[in-house]
C-alpha cells in the first residue's frame, strides 16, 4: 500500500497542530486509510500517534515562547500570568 507521505511529514503536520481532517485532506485519504497507515508506520492507531506528535509540537511552541520572553517583555509578562497565575 503506497502512501504519498512519510512518517516525518506526518510528525511535522501533527507538530503544527493539524487536525486529522486537515491531514487527511492534505493527502486525499480517508480517516480509515490514515488510521491504517498509522498502524503500519507508527505501530499504533491515528489517535495515539497524533497525540504523541502534537505533544512534541506543543513543547516546541513553549520552547520558542520562553526564548522570545528573554527579548520581549510583553511575552514575559503573559507567560508569568499563565504559568505563575499572576494577574498584574
Amino acid at each position: 500500500m503506497g502512501y504519498p507521505f512519510t512518517k516525518g511529514m506526518f510528525a511535522e503536520l501533527c507538530a503544527w497542530q493539524c487536525t486529522q481532517e486537515e491531514i487527511c485532506a492534505s493527502y486525499g485519504k480517508t480517516p480509515d486509510e490514515m488510521n491504517a497507515w498509522c498502524l503500519d508506520e507508527c505501530g499504533t492507531n491515528f489517535e495515539t500517534a497524533h497525540e504523541r506528535y502534537t505533544a512534541c509540537g506543543r513543547v516546541r511552541i513553549r520552547e520558542m515562547m520562553f526564548a522570545l520572553a528573554k527579548e520581549n517583555a510583553e511575552i514575559a509578562i503573559w507567560l508569568s500570568k499563565v504559568y505563575l497565575g499572576l494577574n498584574a
